[in-house]
């Protein structure tokens, strides 16, 4: 099961997003990830990124991570 996202902890909005990034290919295969975006004001979260894999598990841990912060 997907993870819930916080709002951010910048602006508050709950306009947040976690997309899937996918980095050119290397020696191990494409570099795929999860990073979380605020889309109101910008904010980025720190991303949970893994050679050649994807799915739930690293979609929740970006989530995880962004769950975490704290506000500034």
């Amino acid at each position: 099961m997907y993870k819930k996202m916080s709002p951010c902890p910048f602006c508050g909005s709950m306009d947040v997003r976690c997309f899937e990034i996918t980095e050119r290919p290397c020696n191990k295969g494409r570099f795929i990830g999860y990073q979380v975006y605020c889309l109101s004001c910008g904010a980025e979260g720190p991303g949970k990124y893994q050679h050649g894999k994807r799915g739930e598990i690293y979609y929740n841990e970006a989530v995880d991570l962004w769950n975490r912060r704290c506000r500034i």
